[in-house]
């Protein structure tokens, strides 16, 4: 089954077993290129320093690379120093291609044609069908007939509630199915993961920089965790408890899916948010108890242990559908000051991703660029 997490993505401590020739390539290949990434242009003798690698073995990493198509030379060093200037390269962030599908929404699927660094194409959307697979295939039969350059692979984003619901055996043969079909498509690689780490992903990448506790919003709610910085970046992905956070509840406490009444998910859906994160000013201070801040309440309540226990301070909420607002992250950012006993003095950042409904696609373009390259 062609399904990673993002904690199995190459390590640059890892190093390959002794006698692997494919592996010793591949970690080579990595370094190269996630020294280009940094970089962004070096010359063979530059990556020779910044990787440790013996000029031979740099030359012949460069060769592959140039024949792949994934690396180009981009003129002579300006460098004033004496001798023939050095020949530049850079990553060809033009030469290829990466098809990503977001399946975190019931009523649609979307997909993009990206580019490696992450930027959209062109993004295509169809409400969804009694065939998920079928849905599937038919958008990224357009794209395959769009793309123009070489596909580095295919990411898909599916909802943590494929893996966590009551029948994980028929989520993982749709992801399992699904893999094997895009992979007949397009004949690329195929990577599935969690949506959230996906949205982790792309705000770290393409967002605000650091360390941060994200919660991805939807019919069921999600965090993931992004600690680490650069290539010791981690992430993983869980669906949020089910659970009630308090025991009395207002009477128009929303009833979960999992059959209870309040809890967190049902708090957080979309169809419930909506009505009040958009009231007007006037009617959010008339009420103290609006189902936004509600809400809000619950969610700082629910996060509040995870905070404490990992010392995190940063929350970024990943809402596709654009509800939250500055007034909600401010109470969510009060609740988790009050229930860590933090002082006024100690930060509390609880903000909206700029990110938006593009997340997902762009962090599954990251997503296989790592994968694929060994350059996140």
């Amino acid at each position: 089954m062609s399904t990673i997490a993002l904690t199995d993505l190459e390590h640059p401590d890892v190093r390959p077993l002794s006698g692997s020739g494919h592996g010793i390539r591949r970690h080579n290949r990595n370094r190269v290129l996630r020294a280009l990434r940094d970089e962004k242009t070096a010359s063979r003798a530059d990556l020779a320093r910044l990787t440790g690698l013996t000029r031979p073995t740099i030359s012949d990493v460069v060769k592959n690379l140039l024949t792949d198509g994934v690396v180009i030379e981009d003129g002579q060093s300006q460098s004033t120093r004496p001798g023939k200037p050095a020949v530049m390269l850079r990553l060809a962030h033009d030469a290829s291609l990466v098809i990503t599908i977001d399946l975190s929404n019931a009523a649609h699927v979307r997909a993009a044609l990206c580019t490696p660094d992450g930027q959209i194409l062109q993004e295509i959307t169809t409400p969804t069908g009694s065939d998920a697979v079928a849905d599937v295939l038919a958008l990224t039969a357009k794209l395959v007939a769009s793309a123009v350059r070489p596909l580095i692979g295919v990411g898909v984003g599916i909802p943590a509630e494929t893996w966590s619901s009551s029948d994980t055996a028929a989520g993982l043969a749709l992801i399992d199915r699904l893999s094997c079909a895009l992979r007949a498509e397009t004949g690329a690689a195929v990577h599935v993961t969690n949506v959230a780490d996906l949205a982790a992903l792309a705000e770290h990448r393409f967002g605000r920089a650091g360390e941060f506790l994200l919660v991805r919003l939807g019919e069921r709610t999600s965090t993931a965790l992004h600690l680490g910085q650069g290539e010791r970046a981690r992430a993983t992905a869980r669906e949020l408890a089910h659970i009630v956070i308090h025991e009395e509840m207002p009477d128009a406490a929303p009833l979960c899916a999992c059959g209870r009444i309040g809890c967190i998910h049902s708090w957080l859906a979309p169809a419930a948010l909506a009505p009040q994160t958009h009231s007007s000013t006037h009617a959010r201070e008339a009420s103290t108890d609006t189902t936004s801040t509600a809400a809000a309440r619950h969610l700082g309540a629910a996060l509040a242990p995870i905070a404490a226990a990992l010392d995190l301070h940063r929350v970024v909420i990943s809402d596709p559908d654009g509800i939250v607002d500055n007034d909600f992250c401010a109470d969510v950012a009060g609740v988790l000051r009050s229930a860590l006993a933090l002082p006024h003095s100690t930060e509390i950042d609880v903000e909206a991703s700029t990110l938006g409904s593009a997340a997902v696609l762009r962090g599954a373009a990251a997503y296989v660029v790592g994968a694929e390259l060994g350059v996140r």
